[in-house]
């Protein structure tokens, strides 16, 4: 329902005050309730239900149509709709961009050997299977890296040879992510 201007509640008050002047006048007269007392309050309560009326039929086959009020009310909510429509159609476009931007910096932000450290002990941990760490030095690195980057819990002090890397790492929500975006990708080498 659209505000009232200022100028619509004088006049609603004006005709209000008027009727309420002329009912005042006629119950101090004695005179009840009677066919031009109920037309007087009916009018003086037009000014405050218009809004909700469409249409009012009176005795005789009289009828008023607020059709102008209608046809507004459409054209707005057909505006309404459109621009809601629109919307929802760049919110789709952008929410697209986004998810191949996210699985395009999965693909290449990390290495394969990175991610297939991941995927495995990922897969061990799934199938209480085993995941050795090695001493090496580049599994302690990436390991590092795993963790710099938010893909696994922080792991300290760095496992010994023979570990299994099922029982301490542990996947970050970033990393469970990282392994749905990326999936079962091929290693490129």
């Amino acid at each position: 329902m659209e505000q009232k201007t200022t100028g619509q509640l004088i006049v609603g008050f004006l005709v209000t005050a008027a009727c309420a002047a002329l009912l005042f006048a006629k119950w101090k007269n004695h005179e009840f309730v009677d066919a031009i007392t109920l037309g007087i309050f009916a009018l003086a309560t037009v000014p405050w239900l218009l809004p909700f009326i469409t249409s009012l039929k009176l005795p005789g086959g009289f009828e008023v149509a607020f059709q102008k009020r209608v046809e507004q009310l459409e054209q707005t909510s057909s505006e309404h709709n459109q621009i809601i429509a629109s919307q929802e159609r760049q919110l789709k476009a952008q929410q697209e961009m986004l998810q191949q931007l996210m699985a395009n910096l999965a693909k290449y932000s990390i290495s394969d050997y990175i991610f297939w450290l991941l995927k495995g002990i990922d897969q061990a941990q799934l199938t209480s299977g085993e995941y050795k760490y090695q001493q090496d030095g580049s599994m302690g690195r990436n390991l590092r890296f795993l963790m710099d980057h938010g893909y696994i819990a922080e792991v300290y002090p760095e496992p010994s040879a023979g570990t299994n890397l099922r029982d301490v790492v542990k996947i970050t929500p970033a990393g469970r992510d990282l392994l749905a975006i990326r999936g079962t990708d091929a290693p490129k080498n």
